[in-house]
């Protein structure tokens, strides 16, 4: 763990039944409040989401675990107000609330594709890459109970990772290097 100084703190790793130790890591989000108290794990060995407490980041402690049929191998995770949006490359595309991060619910999800990479979240879209695909696609998120499916931009090759910022998405697409679309301005 390092502070913004970059002075390396302390390594922590959290197993699901609160002790360190080691566990396959996929995606991570901070949580979105100012002291970002909250580390979201992606963890493929549990087939879970793990919710750490980090406010103490010597001594990280875990609170929650989240679990669902759509969480199978988490690889990227993203954290908008009350959601946490999990991108998976075996169970799809899933949102659950985490207001209380020790009780985590479901709240919708969205099955186009099985091998979802990366996700990024900028108004009431999520944005997905979609490795299986080779495509970006746009998903309409403003009901959380029920994604909807906007659009999809073809990349040619299998996108790993995506970030959102105004009215641009950057798709980087493996062997086909990165995209830069024009998403004609988040909300």
């Amino acid at each position: 763990v390092f502070p913004l100084e970059g002075k390396y703190l302390a390594q922590g790793l959290v197993n699901p039944n609160g002790s360190v130790g080691p566990m396959t890591a996929g995606g991570l989000a901070f949580s979105p409040d100012p002291e970002q108290q909250f580390l979201y794990v992606g963890d493929y060995d549990n087939a879970a989401v793990e919710i750490v407490d980090i406010s103490n980041p010597v001594s990280p402690a875990r609170v929650g675990t989240y679990t669902n049929a759509a969480v199978v191998t988490p690889t990227d995770l993203y954290v908008s107000g009350a959601y946490l949006y999990i991108a998976d490359e075996s169970g799809g595309f899933s949102i659950a609330n985490v207001a209380n991060p020790a009780l985590p619910t479901f709240v919708g999800s969205y099955n186009g594709s099985l091998s979802y990479y990366g996700v990024a979240v900028a108004g009431r879209y999520a944005y997905l890459a979609d490795f299986g695909a080779g495509a970006l696609v746009v998903l309409d998120v403003g009901n959380p109970a029920s994604p909807a499916l906007v659009g999809t931009y073809t990349s040619g090759a299998s996108p790993f990772g995506i970030f959102v910022s105004g009215k641009y998405a950057y798709l980087a697409s493996g062997t086909g290097g990165l995209h830069i679309v024009d998403i004609n301005g988040a909300d």
